[in-house]
């Protein structure tokens, strides 16, 4: 994870981007707000991603952004050499709109359709909705994992003026999203990365339930666990264990079962080497 706290890092983009809308109405203005954002998620992903603004050498057109590993990039510290990007981005792009715009009619649209042609995923956000797209094997369109920030644009704005409060509350979700998103084309050869990305998925499961505050659906599950394991969870630290130790269940038991189902469909050489993308399909956190 990046050493700045998660709520650190949201809460800045969001002062940056506050700061500026005020001063620019139009989609553009949040650029900076938004590729900082990205980087900063992504400073400690090996090999480390950078998302670069308006990449050319795209047979698709000019992406409002490009996630490129840093193999693709020749000379990292200059984001302006454009020319200087060896081929398409390697984990994505992304179609970035204004606060108003739909995430999901944006997705369906042929540019979006495009951009898939060429990258396989895009993200496509309008700064506090976020979402991923992809293909099925079908080559359908999928609309996969999403991050909302708020329920609506007007919360969102209101919200901007003082983000102190949202950052805290929403800040661990957003960064765990954004990781996902930008390790999901990546090959997973080391059992750390497995690791990162079964970890990440289960924060999130586990806020979830968090912010269901009551557990009385999960009592028969509670006590076929209690059952199983021979001990009782009692008051608020015995809850806080029993959400724990039943979300590393679900997902240790799910990637169990995940590495099953690839063995079976990959060639025995390909065994080992997959990429990071999980056929989860995760709703909105709100």
């Amino acid at each position: 994870m990046p050493k700045t706290p998660a709520g650190v890092i949201v809460e800045r983009y969001l002062r940056e981007l506050w700061s500026a809308m005020r001063l620019g109405t139009k989609e553009t203005s949040g650029y900076p707000a938004l590729s900082g954002l990205l980087n900063e998620v992504a400073s400690d992903l090996k090999p480390r991603v950078r998302a670069i603004n308006h990449p050319g050498q795209q047979k698709v057109g000019i992406p409002d952004f490009g996630l490129f590993t840093q193999q693709q990039l020749r000379n990292a510290d200059d984001d302006t050499l454009i020319n200087l990007l060896s081929g398409p981005a390697e984990r994505g792009l992304l179609e970035v709109k204004g606060f108003d715009d739909d995430v999901v009619k944006i997705a369906r649209t042929d540019q979006v359709r495009k951009y898939l042609d060429q990258s396989g995923l895009v993200l496509v956000t309008n700064y506090w909705d976020f979402l991923v797209v992809s293909r099925g094997q079908d080559g359908a369109i999928v609309l996969g994992d999403r991050f909302q920030l708020t329920p609506s644009a007007k919360v969102f704005r209101g919200a901007l003026a003082d983000p102190t409060s949202l950052a805290a509350e929403q800040g661990d979700g957003l960064v765990d999203f954004l990781r996902r998103t930008l390790l999901r084309k990546a090959t997973l050869a080391d059992p750390r990365d497995v690791a990162d990305l079964l970890a990440n998925y289960a924060r999130d499961a586990r806020r979830r339930i968090e912010r269901k505050g009551s557990t009385k659906g999960l009592s028969a599950l509670r006590g076929s666990l209690e059952e199983a394991l021979g001990i009782s969870f009692e008051g608020e630290r015995g809850v806080a264990f029993f959400r724990s130790t039943l979300v590393q269940t679900l997902f240790y038991g799910l990637f169990s079962a995940w590495v099953l189902w690839s063995d079976r469909r990959q060639p025995e050489g390909d065994r080992g080497r997959r990429t990071a993308t999980v056929d989860l399909v995760v709703p909105p956190s709100r």
